[in-house]
């Protein structure tokens, strides 16, 4: 019976984490599209900007957030490792499963902080480049 409370309160901690992935990445796709949009009033052709292939934006110079945001992204980048442990433990459980949806959850959202040009972007990179490149190492084992 404790196993089992152990088991639901990890996966009730693993669906709080992915709702704050959602969150963040909301926040910030939100900061993205309102800073694109000004920017694009102020001057399509501003030295701050380029314009890629596909005439979408890109912007060059850093994008400030709200410090509780950043602290939120640095805690769940932190739990990258963690996550994948859990993700990959045996024997295969609903925490197992969740903990796999969840790092896509953050994958994505330190993507999205990436390309938005967000402040001490590279920091999001740190662990989720090892942990992308043993993901595609383990869907190129599988097949």
């Amino acid at each position: 019976k404790n196993e089992q409370m152990n088991e639901e309160s990890a996966s009730q901690s693993v669906l709080y984490l992915r709702c704050c992935a959602y969150l963040v990445e909301a926040y910030l796709q939100g900061l993205i599209e309102r800073t694109t949009h000004k920017r694009k009033s102020r001057n399509k052709y501003s030295n701050n900007m380029t314009i890629d292939s596909e005439n979408e934006i890109n912007l060059q110079t850093a994008v400030p957030i709200i410090d509780e945001a950043y602290q939120v992204a640095e805690i769940l980048h932190s739990t990258l490792f963690p996550l994948h442990q859990l993700s990959t433990a045996d024997p295969p459980s609903k925490t197992r499963k969740q903990s796999k949806q969840t790092l896509s959850s953050i994958f994505a959202m330190c993507e999205t902080y990436w390309h938005g040009h967000f402040e001490d972007r590279e920091q999001f990179v740190t662990q989720l480049i090892p942990l992308l490149l043993i993901k595609c190492l383990d869907v190129t084992a599988q097949k």
